[in-house]
């Protein structure tokens, strides 16, 4: 009977393990995760994990951007659920640019080599994952400052980022349900579940997931996932929750059970204590808490909360109490049934009041570059094409001096005779007798219109010799050659010269120079030879 006994045992636990693998699947399949954005992209820390960041924004807008942080055990969809119904939608429609992301350890997530989820810590986020992102943002953006949204532990994690780093890069803080320590969660949070997601991370999270649609038909919360059922929309179903739960993390949740028991929430060995440096957080900060929330105290946090030094802060308690429509809960405090009017616009009015600096040299560039800045008459210019009319003068002018060069090469492309050293002494008398006949000629300003009659000119006879045949036009060539080389002496006359160029250059120097011209052809002659001969095969 005991062996009979332990193979029926053995064959149940099998049964029933087979059914909550299929079930499971099923949910898996029944409730897909989907992303409602185009622009995903994948964050490198400095050690090297890859973190997803989705950005969500209305028509490419280029508004304040805004980064959300969702909380411990969960992912970004707690901020992206329901459709038109959550934070990210609501303040994208207000022209915000937000921005999600999914904290190491979070399924998307990627570690490095011979690293894994097991290894995460509290510290990590803050140190490490948080600034990547932020840096990421403000580069996308160009902005210098971003609003900072967080939902429990992304609140936790707003408090010991700004102490940590300074809130030189966060313009406005604001946290939906996040304690200042885990002191509260004391005797609400069972230990044996605490070691149970520690011990067990994978089990754990697949039981959670799996309970949602049963508690949800059922309308029970559990402490696992701590709701108002009478809070949440319509537009929220099983598969919106499933999505954003994530199994837990061994190593965070060591550090959780330890800072429940010993009540005393120190990060970075002890070298950061949050809740006696909340005092002088740096950043503006507005605070939601849930009256029936089981991990905070409200007397206890109204108490630190007026410890904060800075002025520049603001504090709700939802509850029907204060006007709500329901006393909140921990987790519907992200999506409520009347969260757009009872958390997203006053979360978007504090906003408000609190803008993002642009970057100086971008606010320039756009300035300078805006619409409004133009004038009317200017824009009239603009639109009837006047402003373009330089466009077609610089072409003419460019195709006179491209006809004006192609002259050029033509006259030096033809052969010239080397002159001999006595049409040279000739030539230099007679330009020293000009000179001196004509001393003010150089000031004359016709003589500067000469070359553009001589250009035009050259144009024109360039234009027939192109009309004309080969032959006629090898004549025309040589004519236009022989005739510009006359005008070329007269032309040095009239423009202003040094004294030594006036003398001209010396029958040595001639000479020198068509030697040199006499082997540069042998040698290019020589290169085109060897070039054109057929390529030996041995070689």
């Amino acid at each position: 009977m005991t062996l009979i006994g332990i193979v029926f045992a053995a064959v149940v636990v099998a049964g029933i393990v087979l059914l909550v693998a299929l079930y499971m699947s099923l949910l898996s399949s029944l409730y897909p995760e989907t992303i409602r954005t185009d622009e995903v992209f994948y964050v490198r820390t400095n050690d090297l994990w890859i973190l997803r960041v989705c950005r969500y924004r209305k028509e490419r807008a280029t508004g304040e951007p805004v980064l959300l942080v969702h909380g411990m055990g969960a992912n970004q969809h707690n901020f992206t659920s329901p459709e038109d119904g959550c934070l990210v939608d609501y303040l994208a429609e207000k022209g915000y640019d937000c921005w999600t992301v999914d904290l190491r350890g979070s399924r998307s997530s990627e570690p490095p080599f011979e690293r894994t989820r097991d290894d995460v810590c509290m510290e990590d986020f803050f140190r490490e994952d948080l600034p990547a992102v932020i840096e990421h943002i403000l580069k996308m953006t160009h902005y210098e400052k971003l609003h900072w949204v967080g939902h429990s532990m992304g609140g936790m994690l707003l408090y010991a980022y700004t102490l940590h780093h300074g809130g030189d890069s966060i313009a406005s803080g604001t946290t939906l349900g996040s304690p200042l320590d885990f002191s509260d969660a004391h005797g609400k949070v069972p230990a044996f579940l605490l070691t149970a997601a520690e011990k067990f991370p994978t089990v754990s999270g697949n039981l959670i997931r799996g309970l949602i649609p049963i508690l949800k038909t059922l309308h029970i919360g559990f402490v696992a996932f701590p709701v108002n059922q009478r809070n949440l929309p319509a537009s929220l179903n099983a598969g919106h929750l499933i999505n954003m739960l994530e199994d837990p993390l061994p190593l965070l949740m060591k550090q959780v059970r330890q800072w429940i028991v010993s009540r005393d929430y120190k990060l970075l060995d002890g070298n950061l204590d949050i809740a006696s440096d909340i005092r002088n957080l740096p950043v503006p900060l507005f605070a939601f808490f849930a009256k029936k929330d089981p991990f905070i105290n409200i007397e206890r946090a109204k108490e630190w909360f007026g410890n904060i030094n800075i002025l520049d802060k603001k504090m709700v308690v939802c509850s029907k109490e204060e006007g709500y429509a329901e006393d909140y809960s921990h987790c519907d405090l992200a999506f409520s049934k009347n969260a757009a009017q009872e958390i997203f616009e006053p979360i978007q009015r504090w906003l408000a009041t609190h803008e993002c600096p642009i970057r100086a040299s971008i606010e320039e560039e756009v300035k300078r570059f805006s619409a409004s800045n133009i004038t009317d008459d200017k824009r009239a210019r603009i639109l009837s094409g006047n402003a373009y009319a330089h466009i077609t003068d610089s072409e003419d002018t460019a195709a006179e001096l491209e006809d004006e060069h192609n002259d050029d090469d033509e006259a030096v492309a033809a052969p010239e005779p080397t002159p001999t050293a006595t049409e040279v002494a000739k030539a230099t008398i007679k330009k020293k007798a000009a000179t001196k006949k004509k001393p003010a000629a150089k000031k004359k300003p016709t003589a500067k219109k000469k070359p553009a009659a001589k250009k035009k000119a050259a144009t024109k006879k360039t234009a027939d010799a192109e009309k004309e045949p080969a032959k006629k036009k090898s004549a025309a060539k040589k004519k236009s050659a022989a005739a510009k080389k006359k005008p070329a002496v007269k032309k040095k006359t009239v423009t202003p010269q040094t004294g030594a160029e006036e003398e001209g250059p010396s029958p040595e120097a001639l000479q020198k120079a068509n030697k040199e011209r006499e082997e540069r052809n042998t040698v290019f002659s020589e290169l085109m030879a060897s070039l054109s001969k057929p390529l030996d095969p041995e070689s």
